[in-house]
């Protein structure tokens, strides 16, 4: 409050403008089927999924998805990594990563470029290791039309270079 009960005078300030302000973190979604739900239907999306009680039906995830040792899962599975600690009843295509940990169980046939079973993890299925999806890989090197072999070989090119 100002002198002689006059409203007191807003201090100057500097306005920022939206280049100067920091970025937010994007948020990451994070979905938890809780232990005592069942969820019949299909899960789809990018993110996080923990799965602690039943879900019934097919999961596709663009992220990471978790089945926790209370969790089960009956249907197929597919999402970037993926870590096991309960029951899949399904096949599984892990993008990236699948951890099978040691409480967990998996009842069908997995494609993975990198797996990790875990001491006491136990897998009944076929397993399929696949490369990583490189996303824009490009050769580097030279190219078949710039090798030169059999008839196209000159010998004394490769003594100029």
């Amino acid at each position: 409050m100002g002198l002689f009960g006059g409203a007191p005078r807003p201090e100057p300030y500097e306005k920022e403008t939206p280049e100067e302000r920091p970025a937010l973190p994007r948020p990451q979604v994070h979905t938890v089927i809780a232990q005592d739900m069942t969820l019949q239907g299909t899960i789809c999306g990018e993110g996080a999924v923990q799965i602690e009680g039943t879900v019934e039906g097919e999961i596709t995830l663009k992220g990471t998805l978790t089945v926790t040792p209370t969790g089960k899962i009956k249907g197929p599975v597919k999402a970037e990594t993926i870590r096991v600690a309960g029951t899949v009843l399904g096949d599984i295509e892990a993008g990236d990563h699948l951890r099978l940990s040691s409480t967990g169980n998996i009842e069908g046939n997995i494609k993975t470029p990198s797996l990790v079973v875990e001491d006491g993890g136990c897998l009944n299925g076929r397993t399929t290791m696949v490369k990583r999806k490189q996303e824009g890989s490009v050769s580097e090197g030279p190219q078949l039309s710039d090798l030169q072999f059999g008839s196209n070989y000159n010998p004394e090119e490769d003594a100029e270079s």
